[in-house]
């Protein structure tokens, strides 16, 4: 159970400003509901007796609850799931229904309260007709409901921005340094590459060639290509073949060779982007965690996209040999980054299920393909 002690201060803030909303919606309710005493007989000493009419101000305090839950309801699931999905009219059906469920609910609760308990003051107090009244009050309140809920979720989302952007630039501060500290000039990487590659050609040994050529498109694309915000959903695909080719070179000519399966189905094969090397490391994984050299060993990629959601699916038999360990390293930093990136860089537009198991380990990616949230 988290203890108010430990919540950090933004979230106190956001705390005590939800409290005030509420407490300053039930100070008008306690303002609506001041009254005074009118009898018929105009002599009566209670003529100008002043009193909170309990008979309406119970009934709007209890409709809070629903009001809550209207309030919520669209912060934390419609706007996220729906609206900002930019699925308008999922969204306003939705919207509709609930407002009609709450505020039937509501509605509801208020003629139990007035209609079917006994009144709280004297029977000829004016004006009789509470249920009328609040009834009447509803629409008006549901509506500062909804545009207060409105504002609260776009103000939330942009702390959260703010938050993350101050974030991504530290970690990309960082992770310049470190790749600065250990960067080999790539033109020098390059020109040893390229007579590697020359030398193989002229030994005969066109595979060694092959390997060396495939380790140059990787090395290019990780040092320039990459070095953007979105990059065609087509290189990165090209990427991941050249690298699923180049660990196939590991096992040529040996007895247990892996087998690899790959499947890619794209509705509009030119029309997609994404951010760079955020689909190589679910590979990676794979060839890392997933290859025995004592048993046949399995790695199923498959990849779809259609309307601009892609499915990317990575299967891979579980290497028994390698204890528990593997298994513990598969699910641990190298996916943690990864979905470090997705949370940052595609909020609220991404699933993410990772499956460890004792045979098989998979990872399957839902992913929206919107252009993504840019930190600069």
């Amino acid at each position: 159970m988290i203890q108010f002690k430990d919540l950090k201060p933004d979230q106190v803030i956001t705390v005590a400003f939800h409290a005030l909303f509420w407490l300053a919606i039930s100070y008008f309710y306690f303002s609506a509901s001041y009254s005074r005493l009118t009898f018929d007989d105009q002599n009566s000493v209670f003529q100008d007796h002043k009193y909170y009419d309990l008979q309406f101000l119970i009934p709007l305090l209890v409709g809070n609850i629903f009001k809550a839950l209207l309030f919520y309801g669209n912060i934390n699931f419609l706007i996220g799931t729906f609206l900002q999905k930019k699925r308008y009219l999922d969204y306003v059906a939705y919207l509709v229904a609930f407002i009609v469920m709450c505020y039937g609910l509501e509605i509801g609760t208020n003629y139990f309260l007035v209609e079917l308990i006994p009144q709280t003051e004297p029977a000829d107090t004016h004006p009789p007709d509470h249920f009328m009244r609040l009834v009447a009050m509803q629409p008006p309140l549901y509506l500062v409901m909804l545009v207060v809920s409105f504002g609260a979720r776009f103000t939330q989302d942009w702390v959260q921005y703010e938050k993350e952007k101050r974030l991504l630039i530290e970690e990309k501060l960082k992770t310049e340094l470190k790749f600065l500290k250990s960067q080999t000039n790539p033109h020098f990487l390059f020109n040893t590459l390229n007579n590697l590659y020359a030398s193989a050609l002229s030994d005969g040994s066109e595979r060694t060639a092959k390997g060396i050529a495939k380790l140059s498109n990787l090395l290019r694309y990780m040092l320039y290509e990459s070095n953007v915000n979105v990059i065609a959903l087509e290189k990165e695909l090209n990427y991941i073949e050249n690298y699923i080719e180049l660990q196939k070179q590991r096992f040529s000519g040996k007895t247990q060779v892996p087998q690899v399966n790959v499947e890619v189905d794209i509705d509009r094969p030119h029309g997609y982007v994404i951010a760079p090397m955020l689909l190589i490391s679910f590979v990676e994984n794979a060839f890392k965690h997933g290859i025995s050299k004592n048993q046949m060993s399995t790695i199923d990629i498959r990849l779809k996209v259609e309307q601009q959601w892609l499915k990317f699916e990575v299967t891979n038999t579980v290497n028994p040999y390698g204890g528990e360990q593997p298994i513990k390293e598969a699910s641990g930093l190298g996916l943690q980054n990864t979905q470090r990136r997705l949370e940052l860089l595609y909020p609220d537009q991404h699933v993410l299920d990772i499956v460890p198991g004792e045979d098989i380990f998979q990872v399957v990616l839902s992913l929206y393909l919107t252009q993504p949230i840019v930190h600069e």
